[in-house]
């Protein structure tokens, strides 16, 4: 279904399907890919009538996936939909969970709950003391410089100090955190450090000085009134053109930490989009939701 499908490219799962032609037997194909995969997530939907019964057979080539999966001793999810008869093998292989498609918005939170423990069992060690500290500090930073890169054309300040970077590499606790995480926090300061030039020669044309970490000193005159030159606009419009992508980054960079720092908050987005029937956020959007001092908890 592509409900399911939705919430598990949410949750950062990579989804293979097994739907492309190849030129050999199905089964080869899916043995094949069930052993490259780390999870299996098997919906066993309602197929075949029971006679006799208020009760439905399941696709039979989901069954045997299970199977396959089983065999290769792989992490499996599986959801049944109610009335399917469970029997086989799939009682004695994992724990799964019923659904109904009538009612996704009241199973929604307890199938990402259990999809994200999946993940976790899966990808995630478990997160120590200090580095979960530092996953929030540098959330929350990067979380306060998104809001200020949202009205950045119209306020002309950015702070770029990123004092939780500079601690973490001062302690060296930030060259723990994993690989992708620190490209993506390195990138994301990398690009603010290119908005705040952008914003210094706009302020510059305009007749305002700054310190040597970007702070505004001197009093900004009206910007309305700044625009009339030709040069200000143009520094204006170098801004605005480059903030979708620079935003884009930070934004990339918050969730990575969101999701280390915080997995009961990215659940709680993901389940709550799947209540209202709406495609789980693959991006949270910082320049709306975040503000100064938010607190990102939930």
């Amino acid at each position: 279904m592509t409900w399911f499908n939705d919430l598990l490219y949410a949750l950062d799962f990579e989804v293979l399907s097994g739907d492309v032609p190849q030129p050999r037997p199905p089964a080869d194909k899916v043995r094949e890919m069930i052993r490259g995969s780390d999870v299996i997530v098997a919906v066993l939907t309602r197929r075949d009538k029971i006679e006799g019964r208020e009760a439905w057979r399941p696709p039979e080539w989901v069954q045997n996936e299970i199977g396959m999966a089983y065999e290769a001793g792989k992490f499996m999810a599986i959801f049944a939909e109610e009335d399917v008869d469970i029997s086989g093998l799939v009682p004695l292989v994992t724990q799964y969970e019923w659904w109904n498609r009538e009612k996704l918005s009241e199973v929604a939170p307890r199938i990402v709950r259990y999809l994200v423990s999946l993940r976790n069992a899966v990808t995630l060690q478990p997160v120590a003391p200090d580095q979960a500290s530092l996953f929030r500090a540098l959330a929350v930073d990067l979380g306060n410089r998104a809001a200020e890169l949202a009205n950045v054309e119209r306020t002309l300040e950015l702070n770029t100090w990123g004092l939780p970077l500079i601690y973490g590499r001062i302690t060296g606790r930030f060259y723990v955190l994993p690989q992708e995480v620190q490209d993506k926090v390195e990138t994301a300061y990398s690009a603010i450090d290119e908005m705040s030039n952008l914003v210094r020669e706009a302020n510059r044309l305009i007749g305002i000085g700054f310190t040597t970490r970007g702070v505004l000193f001197g009093k900004k005159p009206d910007l309305e009134s700044a625009m009339k030159k030709k040069e200000v606009k143009e520094a204006i419009d170098k801004i605005i053109e480059a903030k979708p992508k620079i935003l884009e980054r930070v934004e990339a960079a918050v969730i990575d930490l969101l999701l280390a720092g915080w997995p009961e908050a990215r659940q709680k987005l993901i389940a709550e989009a799947a209540k209202k029937g709406l495609k789980p956020p693959l991006q949270y959007n910082l320049s709306q939701d975040y503000s100064g001092n938010q607190d990102l908890s939930p």
